[in-house]
């Protein structure tokens, strides 16, 4: 399955998901997540998962997972995560931070409002 303009295809299941601004509501399974404008490339599974406007708020975990324009890649799990507009508000780990493009430092999101709820390794914002 293929989100075509923001499109999605993850490697596992979506349970209870919905597209709201980009309109896609998924029942079941997908497969090789391409989030192909404001795109991620998730390995695991979500649940509950509302794409708000270029982001997400999944309650499961994520995994190599590629924000490609205005995007993340954490190495660990999050949950509770809301992506506000450009942005991050984890609720949970991520590993090594490399804020590239945003310029935002590891330890003091100001910049392009990042709020993450715990530490953060391995999230790169691209």
């Amino acid at each position: 399955m293929e989100f075509l303009q923001h499109g999605v295809s993850p490697a596992r299941s979506f349970s209870s998901m919905e597209f709201l601004q980009h309109g896609v509501s998924p029942a079941r399974s997908f497969s090789n997540t391409e989030f192909l404008q404001h795109g991620v490339s998730y390995t695991q599974s979500f649940s509950s998962t509302e794409f708000l406007q270029h982001g997400d708020s999944p309650t499961r975990r994520f995994y190599s997972t590629e924000f490609l324009k205005h995007g993340v890649s954490p190495a660990r799990n999050s949950s509770n995560t809301e992506f506000l507009q450009h942005g991050v508000s984890p609720a949970q780990s991520f590993s090594n931070a490399d804020f590239l493009q945003r310029g935002v430092s590891p330890t003091q999101f100001l910049k392009r409002g990042v709020s993450p709820a715990r530490s953060f390794s391995s999230t790169e914002f691209l």
